[in-house]
């Protein structure tokens, strides 16, 4: 496609930008739920949820670009706090469902721990290419296999 043509479409390349990160947000987190299992204990789906994760960024490497902070322009820095907002808010959402045994207070930060480690495990991977996904992947289970476990034991 041409310049000519592609701006008939995207006012300016900010535009663009801007429905690439909302487009790859959006299909990241399809890719994830899409391993959520109803009706099942997290333990059964997690490892694939965040396996489906991690698998999306590494064929799509543009959406390391969604865990930077980088942007000058404010637009694009509202649209990644908007980004960072639904992710959490998803991850609340699960936390919600699936361990109803944490405090109410506590759901939004550890909905943050959750993106957060999301995150900055995919920004470190940028970095760290040889680190095979599965890695990663446990990793990240490890973390909220422990929010999970907390959240069950306080209640009991």
């Amino acid at each position: 496609m041409s310049k000519p043509a592609l701006y008939r479409f995207f006012e300016a390349k900010q535009h663009l930008y801007m429905t690439l990160l909302e487009r790859h947000r959006d299909e990241l987190a399809a890719a994830a739920l899409a391993q959520v299992a109803a009706g099942e204990p997290p333990e059964r789906w997690l490892p694939e949820m965040v396996d489906a994760w991690f698998a999306y960024v590494e064929a799509h490497p543009f959406t390391s670009c969604m865990f930077r902070d980088d942007s000058a322009e404010p637009d694009v820095r509202a649209l990644r706090t908007e980004v960072r907002r639904r992710q959490r808010a998803a991850d609340v959402a699960l936390l919600r469902q699936f361990v109803p045994e944490l405090e109410e207070a506590e759901l939004e930060p550890l909905g943050e721990a959750i993106r957060a480690s999301l995150y900055g495990l995919a920004l470190w991977w940028a970095n760290h290419p040889e680190t095979p996904r599965a890695t990663l992947v446990s990793t990240m289970v490890r973390v909220v296999t422990g929010i999970v476990l907390s959240g069950r034991e306080r209640k009991q």
